[in-house]
Formats: structure tokens, sequence, C-alpha cells
């Protein structure tokens, strides 16, 4: 596959909010995100001809904003609280900004690989499968990340904080 430009860039428009949401979820800051996310981007389009098929693109760059923004996470060694929330719930919906605020500040708050999935699947709309494919995990095993993802969240969050 040769090297199609026009079309690498409207795809990269496309899942431009993925791919932030995905690095951000990770690395907790705006400033490494925003870093990891280019370092991914700059590295799928020197490997753009390795794509197989067109139609996995959005799993296949969310492949390399995973292991880019891990291994920045790797090399950061050290966690800091991001001092400004990214409303990552930006679609009109029942929840208040404040609900939704909270709600994120518990997703942050989750471990790696829980808060992963729950970015990927909540809030990027990727299936199951596409989660496995983008970690180099199981269907399975993202099932059960996600549960567990899931109690946690419950025992974070106080059920009146989301009432509609």
């Amino acid at each position: 596959m040769t090297k199609d430009k026009a079309f690498f860039t409207q795809k990269i428009q496309e899942c431009e909010n993925k791919i932030y949401r995905l690095s951000l979820g990770i690395l907790r800051n705006e400033a490494d995100a925003a870093d990891a996310m280019q370092d991914a981007i700059l590295k799928a389009w020197v490997n753009f001809e390795s794509l197989r098929d067109r139609k996995s693109f959005d799993t296949w760059i969310l492949a390399i904003v995973h292991n880019c923004a891990v291994e920045a996470l790797r090399k950061r060694r050290e966690w800091s609280d991001i001092d400004e929330y990214y409303d990552l719930a930006a679609e009109e919906g029942p929840l208040d900004r404040a609900s939704k605020m909270t709600l994120w500040q518990a997703v942050e708050k989750l471990e790696l690989p829980y808060r992963t999935v729950v970015v990927l699947f909540y809030y990027d709309g990727c299936s199951v499968k596409e989660i496995a494919s983008v970690t180099a995990s199981t269907a399975a095993a993202v099932r059960q990340q996600l549960a567990r993802a899931r109690k946690m969240l419950a025992a974070m969050l106080d059920r009146k904080d989301f009432e509609i």
C-alpha cells in the first residue's frame, strides 16, 4: 500500500478526539498526552505502509497511541495529577457538567489497564474486540477488566451525584 496523505490526514482528523482521550486517559496530563499523540501520529505516518486494511485504521492508530502513551508513562516514572480536567463527555446527555467531571475524576483514579479500557469503551465507543486489539489482550480479559473497573467506579462514586 502506498502512502496516501489525503486518506491519512482525513482519518487522523476523524479520530483526533479518540486519540487524545486515550492518551490523556493513560497519562493524566494534557501536555504529556499531546506529546504522546504527536509521537503516535508520526509513527503511524512512518509506518503507514504496514497497514494492511484501511478499514482497521482506527484500531491500528489507537494501538500505536496506546503504546506511545504507555512508553511515555514508563519514561516519566512519576505521576502528577492533571490540573485541568478535559470534559470527555461533552455530548449532550442526562448528566450535568458537575456529574460528568465527578465521573471523569473517578475514571482518572483507576489504575492501568482499567482506566484504558474504560476510556476506550465508554468515551470512545470501541468494541471489546477493538480494545483487545489496541491493548494486545484478549476479549475475555477486556470484559473482565471492564467489569472490575465498573465495580471500582461504583465503590468510588455516590449514586446521588448521578441522579437524573
